[in-house]
């Protein structure tokens, strides 16, 4: 074996990328040093290495203990002996503990599961085993292998004569070590036998009958060595067992020390520390032991829970399939099972139940798959075939677990600290095995071969004891894939793709600091695998499958097969039918598609043919595009940002097909390609074809673009076909033009949708009258010209019709005539009223149906791509920016202006969506709306007589998308001025899609739905039978065939009397099509639906209620709630098929614009928005409308069926838009609701574009309202209720509830305090702050602090500062006010947005702020070091934190006092705001009141002299303190002595004369001592004797 040291690094590597792609569901907990790994890297150079640590991918653990840090450059050999183990990091060894043994840098194998490769991950040992000929030859079989049943031991293989069975292991030894291991032989004496090799020199000689395990040793040096086992025979006999046996294999030397001690395995023990063994003893058989276990217990007597039940396989007896019921011990780990028996067992019991897809013959003991399109429920005896309309799909469906002969493609391993081989059968179930103790891994095993997509579904549960000790992963092999499951759901479901799978249900146990519980399993009820499955076996049907709609079945098969192109069928199909006349199929298994706009298809047709011609209002706008078809090559190279080149032609596919080639050479046959940059050698480029399906659309102006888009183009993308969208633009003057990139230059977006852009006067429609109008000339001579002139000009478009000549017009020049409305006036001056099919709205002009901005009006727009007011579907619609439009206009007489408008905006005041729209005459504003509005409302402004200035302004407006949440935008359907002009001459008709059919009208109803009329009609004519129409139609539509999806099922409300309801079907709204499929007749006598759980259905009534306020349903009755817990109420909607035809109560729909149904429609476990055309505006409300009792949610699941962003869902709460998401089109959503009356509105919005869209709603539930489905709640701590109560009241500052279902809060204890409502707890009072009163929500302050240094006590007394102190002024000119020891704050910066005072110690206020903020209210004293001279700190905290980073604490704010006494009272200085936490503040504050209390020991006493007669006694301030300099403490009389001028001369002159003696005295005293020295050394020099002149 080659052995790094950085293998233990490289595991770790390992385990953290098998773990990149799991997902754990757990709870979170604080992480402990159990959560992180150490690792050491590999040995370097110098002999140093790295303990680096990681967090267990396993660990879903947060906080608590930090992660260690890295330890670098550790010696690497250092060497513990056996015993001892050298903990990570650490430069020393250390003893192992009781229950705990370590062999000293080596590795024991006792488990052999796993073999060849086998050990502790730490230092496994990889073997390799092989069989010889006596020429040396290697043969298959032979090798050395597990023990029979068991893993405890490993056996040479069966081999025969002249052969030998080899085990050989590499090692490498970092220092010196030994090879010991444990072995038996029973063989041949003499000639067969087992030998034992060191590098090719024989340490064992050869064994031949060792019948009892013996254990050898061997010593070996450092380095690589090669040891070999070989058990070898002669050429002939055999005798006993003929093999050999090993139990152990022990190898010391890899190396320098163990990083930790190995615990003792279940049944042994280590009894003392000071032994410091190298292996653990055995318990005996009368007592038992755990795992790292230093002593051994006695077992105790077993009981039922120790042994379990298990069948004997199915076989005949006497012609009977029948069975045995035997019982096993599966715990002998704790009881004395040599002492107990096990009960007797069942015989000749009848045999369990076959799992579904097989069956059992009468009379056979097999369970047998189901034939070939035939089917079986569990415990079958016969499959019968399936009929018509089905197939038999084989799958694997598994409940029943008797025997693994009929669990074909299962295996079960088990690795670790194993009680069991693996998984068990237990006839309802199949288990992990019991006995298992810490770290194993037991693991059932799957292998199935998928033929269809299907789903594997299973059911599992677990019995252990720490929900976090076991653990079930379930891993896909074929698709590396793993999901691990704790207490998750207990049935799960797994998408299955085609082809080849191994599956694994893993039960592990890993954690390390929970008590081994050898009980612990997982165990699972149900497996089935669908869609088709086999792998050397055949798979039964469980039932016979329904052929989804394109296939079919004749009945009797396993697959249903596909319909071909250009046919299709319905669901329980027996054969397929041509698609009908108008669709097409263009792929087998499809659908048949209705054909697109201004396209047609025979019956059973693939594609669908046009003429090149396409309106987008039924005849009215008519576009003609025959003129760019080409026969030659395609339009092209047109190239993208990415070089890319496109081709594409108008109409045909017959061009020449030489632009683009496929991956093959073959050119592309369809109406557009790319060719892309995938080229090869020779430069040849792969083309793909991007559609030969072609349909006709309306542009976003209808009247003046289309768009032909190309589908069914090469796959891609994940399967989606590729498409393109030609938008052609009426470009007058430009001829044919030419396609081009869009304005963004990106031809592919989103990706495999291309888009190209094409400017042309065939981009214009076919002129009509539509096109042109005229304007009357002033009156002479009685007569007007009639002049007429194009709309636009140059015109907007081609060939058509021609303008018409001038007409002569004899009227009146005198008449001023003004008519009432619905009238005009003739050329005598009279009145007459208007005819039907016509109107008049009289003096002045009526705009709706917009086809353009009218020419008299003018718009403008202020922004970044803003169009101003725009003609949208018949509207004018504002855009981006502010959208403006005005009319300059004179009234002749008193006259009004009326329109209709609609606001879709935020509802908000402020912010991305909130949009503003205001009308105003002469700049003056008359109405200004600033919510949202879905119905059009209609104003009205009177206007007198004169010029004026009309304005219409829409501010804030954004449409990015209508399903963005910034969307604002405003709408007019219609606008009428009145008075601007003189009565008309003729009269209106009225317009396509409308009528009138009385005199003297002042406008025009719309025809209803199936109703129709061309212009100026007086009444609408009804459409064919086969025909249809939307409301507001000029034109008839021929009706398609209806089928299944044209119907939809409903049940009537449930009869009192009979307790049964019926179930019918109705066509859907509008209906569009004829014949084809017959529903079924209404269905009688159903059973009524079952009402939602926590209502009931009180006799006598057909409607499930809910409870009374107050009480809740417990099952059976309403009881009322008790203290402490609360009723919520709640209602499902819209999540069941069993529906009925109404909305339930409180919900309402409508539908503004051309809708094609009047709103929305409840279907099959959902809502949809309708079905509408996709040329017209159309905006469909879904409303719900309740009182909430208390604050509620309303979740639902929403699907948004299109892709185009000219359809949108929003959605709103009292008309403020909710943000749903905007990058998926399926999500769940949860919103809160206010208490109170509530209005909630979905709303689908559609633009003219080139699909229609839907929107579906469902699993709509509703909470907090006042009645509906009752559940019982318990209060969370923080909150009570007294009983009865609908909600939880929160506890108000200064109370608080500690526990959940509290009936009320309890009062804060003096000295403590709670700021917040909801408090859960009182937190103590700071130091130097106090409450006088239970039931405080702030601590108060004497401003009087004491602090300590050693046994001295001193005090700091602010009461002088308790002011307002400021403004104090940061860098960046913020604003700071201070009152350290009040809450009130004096100051008009210091309000909140109300204006009211903020009610604490600190604010601040930037400079451009409107708002001041709290920088904290609640103080805190603490001494700096406790030294009377280093000041102390003011901490205030529990500020607010609006505009903070969410990840720091509340505003807070720091001052530091430093003592002072010549500043007085000083002023605080702004020292700093931390760059980590922008809401933190910091003063300093020099003053004398920041110096400590003077006490008496500061001040010595001091006496003045008698000045004019008093002398005062004063103490005197000797130290920084916070006093008085001078206090005094009395005064004495005294008398002041007062000398002559005289006198005092006299006594100073005496002095100095005394002074002068003095010194001459000296002067002369030390001139005799001079001349006595010098006689002295004559007199020795001479022999002079001077003793009696020194006595004299």
């Amino acid at each position: 074996m080659l052995r790094t040291r950085g293998s233990a690094f490289a595991l770790i590597v390992a385990v953290l990328v098998s773990f990149a792609q799991i997902q754990i569901s757990t709870c979170q907990e604080e992480c402990t040093l159990d959560d992180y790994i150490p690792a050491y890297t590999e040995c370097r150079g110098d002999n140093t290495r790295d303990l680096l640590y990681y967090k267990d991918p396993n660990s879903q653990c947060q906080g608590g203990v930090e992660q260690p840090a890295n330890v670098f450059n550790l010696p690497c050999d250092i060497s513990c002996s056996s015993g001892y183990y050298l903990p990570y990091g650490a430069l020393s060894c250390s003893p192992c503990g009781p229950g705990y043994f370590s062999i000293g840098g080596g590795t024991r194998v006792m488990d052999w599961a796993g073999f060849p490769s086998t050990g502790p991950a730490s230092n496994r040992l990889y073997f390799n085993t092989y069989a010889l000929t006596s020429a040396g030859a290697q043969i298959t079989t032979g090798r050395w292998q597990l023990g029979a049943n068991s893993t405890l031991y490993i056996t040479s293989g069966p081999i025969g004569n002249s052969q030998s069975s080899v085990l050989e292991l590499t090692v490498n030894l970092l220092v010196k070590g030994l090879i010991g291991f444990m072995y038996k032989v029973d063989a041949e004496p003499n000639y067969d036998g087992l030998e034992f090799l060191i590098d090719g020199t024989i340490a064992l000689t050869k064994k031949w009958t060792v019948l009892e395990y013996t254990t050898v040793a061997y010593n070996l040096t450092n380095g690589v060595h090669t040891l070999k086992w070989v058990y070898s025979k002669d050429g002939s006999q055999a005798n006993g067992a003929d093999a050999a046996f090993l139990k152990f294999v022990e190898v010391h030397g890899l190396d320098y020390a163990d990083d930790v001690c190995t615990a003792c395995s279940p049944g042994t023990y280590n009894p003392l520390e000071t032994q410091r063994r190298t292996s653990c003893t055995s318990c005996g058989g009368t007592y038992y032991s755990l795992e790292g276990s230093s002593q051994c217990s006695p077992r105790t007597n077993c009981t039922t829970s120790d042994y379990e039940s298990y069948y004997t396989p199915c076989e005949l007896r006497d012609g009977q399939p029948v069975r045995d019921l035997k019982y096993r011990w599966v715990n002998s780990t704790f009881c004395n099972f040599r002492e107990s028996s096990l009960p007797v067992d069942s015989l000749n019991l009848p045999c369990g139940a076959c799992n579904s897809g097989q069956y059992r013959p009468s009379g056979d003991y097999r369970c047998l798959w189901c034939p070939v399109g035939t089917a079986a429920l569990a415990n079958s005896t016969s499959c019968p075939p399936c009929g018509e309309g089905t197939a038999a799909v084989p799958g694997l469906f598994y409940n029943n677990w008797h025997e693994w002969v009929y669990l074909p493609g299962f295996s079960t391993t088990c690795t670790g600290s194993c009680g069991t081989t693996g998984w068990l059968l237990a006839g309802s179930y199949i288990y992990s095995g019991t006995g298992h103790g810490r770290y194993v891994t037991s693991t059932l095993i799957l292998k199935t071969q998928q033929l269809q997509r299907g789903y594997l579904s299973f059911t599992f549960g677990y019995s252990c004891r720490s929900p976090y000790q076991c653990q079930l992963q379930f891993i896909d092999e074929s698709r590396s894939s793993s999901t691990l499951y704790y207490f998750s759901p207990a049935t799960q479901n797994y998408l299955c793709e085609v082809g080849n799978h191994t599956f694994k249900f893993v039960f592990s146990k890993t954690s390390s600091g929970l008590v081994n519980t050898p009980t612990d399993y997982i165990k699972i009820s149900s497996i089935s695998l669908t869609g088709g499955v086999t792998l050397a076996y055949e798979g039964g049907a469980k039932q016979c499958t329904t052929c989804t709609a394109g296939t079919y079945s004749p009945g009797g098969i396993q697959f249903c097969q596909n319909c071909s192109a250009g046919y299709s069928s319905p669901a329980a199909a027996s054969q397929c039918e041509p698609c009908p006349e108008g669709t097409f199929n263009p792929e087998v298994a499809g659908a048949c598609l209705a054909c697109g706009g201004g396209t047609t298809a025979p019956a059973g047709s693939t594609a669908c043919v046009n003429n090149c011609t396409f309106s987008p209002d039924g005849g009215v706008t008519m576009f003609d595009l025959n003129g760019l078809k080409r026969t030659g090559d395609m339009y092209g190279p047109i190239y993208d940002q990415l070089k890319m080149s496109y081709y594409t032609n108008v109409c045909s596919l017959q061009h020449s097909n030489r632009s683009c080639y496929d991956r093959y050479g073959v050119p592309i046959l369809g109406y557009a390609c790319q060719v892309t940059n995938l080229c090869d050698n020779a430069g040849h480029c792969i083309g793909m074809n991007l559609g030969d399906v072609i349909g006709f659309y309306a542009g976003e102006q209808p009247t003046e673009s289309l768009v032909i888009s190309y589908t069914h183009g090469t796959p891609g993308c994940g399967g989606v076909a590729r498409s393109l969208n030609i938008t052609f633009k009426c470009t007058p003057g430009s001829g044919i033009g030419y396609p081009t990139p869009p304005p963004i230059n990106t031809i592919e977006g989103p990706p495999c949708k291309y888009n190209l852009v094409w400017e042309t006067e065939y981009g214009c429609p076919i002129c009509s009258s539509a096109h042109y109008t005229y304007y009357l000339t002033t009156c002479e001579n009685n007569q007007r010209q009639k002049v007429y002139f194009w709309l636009e000009n140059p015109k907007r478009c081609h060939d058509g019709v021609a303008l018409p000549a001038t007409e002569t017009i004899f009227v009146n020049c005198s008449s001023t005539t003004i008519c009432s409305p619905g009238s005009y006036a003739l050329d005598t001056g009279e009145c007459a009223q208007c005819e039907p099919g016509t109107y008049s709205v009289g003096s002045g002009n009526t705009y709706f149906e917009f086809m353009s901005v009218p020419s008299d009006f003018t718009t403008s727009c202020i922004g970044t791509n803003c169009k101003g007011f725009v003609a949208q579907g018949g509207l004018l619609v504002s855009t981006a920016g502010t959208s403006i439009m005005e009319l300059t206009t004179q009234f002749l007489i008193q006259g009004s202006v009326t329109f209709a408008y609609q606001v879709l905006a935020n509802g908000l005041e402020e912010g991305e969506g909130s949009g503003i729209f205001e009308f105003s005459i002469d700049q003056q504003t008359v109405l200004s709306v600033k919510q949202t509005i879905f119905d059009y409302r209609d104003f009205t402004a009177v206007v007198a007589v004169g010029p004026h200035i009309l304005s219409w302004k829409f501010t804030g407006g954004a449409t990015p998308s209508l399903n963005d949440n910034s969307f604002s935008s405003m709408a007019i359907s219609s606008l009428s001025i009145i008075g601007n002009e003189y009565s008309p001459l003729v009269c209106t008709p009225c317009h396509s899609g409308e009528y009138q059919s009385s005199k003297g009208q002042t406008g025009c109803n719309v025809c209803s739905a199936n109703t129709y009329a061309s212009g100026g009609a007086a009444e609408c004519l009804p459409c064919e039978d086969d025909m249809y129409s939307f409301p507001d139609s000029a034109t008839c539509e021929p009706k398609s065939i209806c089928n299944q999806t044209d119907y939809q099922a409903y049940f009537t409300t449930c009869s009192v009397t009979t307790g049964t309801r019926t179930k019918y079907w109705v066509p859907l709204e509008p209906a569009t099509c004829v014949d084809g499929y017959v529903p079924p007749a209404p269905q009688t006598g159903l059973v009524c639906a079952d009402c939602q759980e926590g209502m009931f259905r009180p006799q006598g009534q057909s409607e499930c209620v809910g409870c009374s306020s107050g009480t809740y349903y417990d099952g059976s009755s309403c009881v009322p709630a008790e203290a402490g817990s609360f009723i919520l109420y709640s209602r499902d909607y819209f999540s069941t098929q069993e529906l009925e035809e109404t909305f339930p109560t409180g919900w309402s729909t409508t539908c503004y614009g051309h809708c094609g149904s009047s709103g929305w429609q409840v279907m099959s476990g959902y809502v949809s928005s309708g079905r509408h055309l996709a040329q017209y505006s159309v905006m469909s409300v879904l409303s719900y409308v309740a009182t909430f009792v208390t604050d509620g949610v309303v979740s639902f699941s929403f699907s948004r069926d299109f892709t185009d962003s000219t359809h949108g869902l929003q959605f709103f709460i009292n008309n403020i838009r909710m943000d749903l998401p905007t990058d998926s089109s399926r999500a769940v959503v949860s919103f809160s609701v206010p208490a109170g009356g509530a209005e909630l509105d979905w709303v689908y919005i559609q633009n003219p574009s080139q699909t229609s869209g839907q929107v579906s709603i469902s699993d709509v539930s509703i909470s907090g309202i006042s009645s509906g489905s009752s559940s019982l709640g318990q209060c969370p701590a923080g909150t009570y209720s007294g009983g009865s109560a609908m909600g939880c009241t929160v506890c108000p500052p200064g109370e608080y509830s500690a526990a959940p279902s509290s009936p009320e809060c309890t009062l804060c204890a003096s000295n403590f305090y709670a700021s917040n409502p909801g408090s859960t707890s009182c937190a103590p009072c700071p130091t130097g702050t106090y409450t006088p009163d239970p039931g405080a929500s702030q601590c108060d302050t004497t401003c009087i602090f004491v602090a300590r240094d050693g046994e001295h006590t001193f005090t700091f007394n602010l009461t002088e500062l308790k002011k307002t102190v400021g403004p104090v002024l940061s860098e960046d000119s913020s604003m700071y006010l201070i009152n350290i020891c009040d809450f009130n704050i004096s100051g008009s910066i210091c309000v909140d947005s109300t204006g009211s005072p903020l009610a604490t110690h600190v604010c601040g206020r930037g400079l451009a702020d409107n708002v001041a903020h709290d920088f904290g209210s609640l103080l805190e004293f603490s001494a700096l070091t406790g030294a009377e001279d280093s000041g102390f700190q003011l901490t205030f905290t529990g500020g607010d934190r609006d505009g903070c980073d969410q990840t720091l604490s509340d505003r807070e704010t720091v001052i530091n006092f430093a003592c002072d006494v010549s500043e007085g009272e000083g002023t605080p200085r702004y020292i700093y705001s931390p760059v980590s936490d922008e809401c933190a503040v910091s003063f300093y504050w020099q003053t004398v009141y920041a110096c400590p209390v003077c006490e008496d020991s500061d001040y010595y006493v001091f006496e003045t002299g008698c000045q004019s007669g008093e002398k005062q006694t004063q103490l005197v301030r000797s130290s920084d303190c916070n006093g008085p300099d001078v206090i005094l403490l009395d005064v004495e009389k005294c008398r002041d002595i007062a000398l002559p001028l005289g006198v005092l001369f006299g006594i100073g002159a005496f002095v100095v004369v005394m002074l002068v003696v003095i010194v001459i005295i000296l002067v002369r005293h030390k001139q005799i001592r001079s001349r006595y020295f010098q006689l002295v050394s004559q007199s020795n020099a001479a022999g002079v004797d001077l003793t009696e002149i020194n006595k004299t």
